[in-house]
């Protein structure tokens, strides 16, 4: 992978990471069924981690997500953060070749697995939200 390659995932990974978690808290709002504007302000500063347990802990019953997405949902914040504050800490010390070291092809290849994992859960919020406050409207 390209140098360029490489900044453009990380930069649409980072996005996912930030879409997902707009996306948990707008859920969230919707599923509550109480007054959208008060539960979002109260809301609205709550970390990934802890709206993540709230939606889980709310959608018991209705099973939106799987077990399985709400396992890799518990990961994206890790993931966040990595991709935000440790990936080019990992490759650019190793001096004027990085592309061509094992730490690089380390994170290149983890990029874009998280990317796709990141993508496919991205898209199923993104649905999930779209529905909701379209079915909220009516």
């Amino acid at each position: 992978m390209t140098f360029h390659e490489f900044k453009y995932y990380l930069g649409e990974t980072i996005m996912f990471c930030q879409i997902i978690e707009s996306d948990i808290k707008i859920i969230y709002v919707n599923l509550l069924g109480q007054d959208k504007e008060i539960t979002w302000k109260l809301n609205e500063k709550e970390t990934l981690g802890s709206m993540i347990k709230k939606l889980q802990a709310l959608d018991k019953d209705n099973k939106l997500l799987s077990n399985d997405d709400y396992y890799y949902l518990h990961q994206v914040a890790g993931k966040r953060n990595h991709w935000c504050h440790q990936t080019y800490i990992n490759f650019l010390y190793t001096g004027e070749g990085f592309r061509q070291s094992t730490q690089y092809q380390t994170e290149c290849q983890r990029l874009l697995a998280d990317h796709a994992q990141l993508e496919k859960i991205y898209r199923v919020l993104e649905e999930m939200r779209i529905n909701l406050v379209r079915n909220n409207r009516k």
